[in-house]
């Protein structure tokens, strides 16, 4: 299906609809919030760092040190139960569903699967 000129149109206009939300609107505070909160950005910045770690042991088959272990979980609750982060994902949660139902009602108008043609897109 070729995108015309009233195609993208209509998927701009959506676009800003959907960022006008206040849902969206708070995900992105709060997600500039932590941006700006170094100590967090670091939390994360460890977290990814030594998940990375792991993975690339397991794939080699390499024997995991217990304390790397330890610590990974260790961060991993200390990201888990940070506020600004919990806020984050939470919010997160909301703004996934606006989307869902925006999908929801868009495959309705169009009478096809609007996910399977978005992915085709992409």
């Amino acid at each position: 299906m070729p995108f015309t000129q009233e195609i993208r149109q209509a998927a701009e206009n959506l676009g800003k609809q959907l960022g006008e939300d206040p849902s969206v609107h708070e995900f992105i505070r709060i997600e500039q919030e932590i941006q700006q909160d170094g100590k967090v950005v670091e939390l994360e910045a460890k977290l990814a760092q030594l998940n990375q770690k792991l993975a690339e042991h397991e794939q080699t088959g390499g024997r995991l040190d217990r304390t790397i272990v330890e610590e990974y979980y260790e961060l991993k609750g200390q990201v888990e139960n940070h506020p600004l982060i919990t806020a984050r994902d939470y919010q997160l949660e909301f703004v996934k569903a606006l989307f869902a139902q925006t999908a929801q009602h868009i495959t309705a108008v169009l009478g096809i699967d609007y996910a399977a043609l978005a992915s085709q897109a992409v």
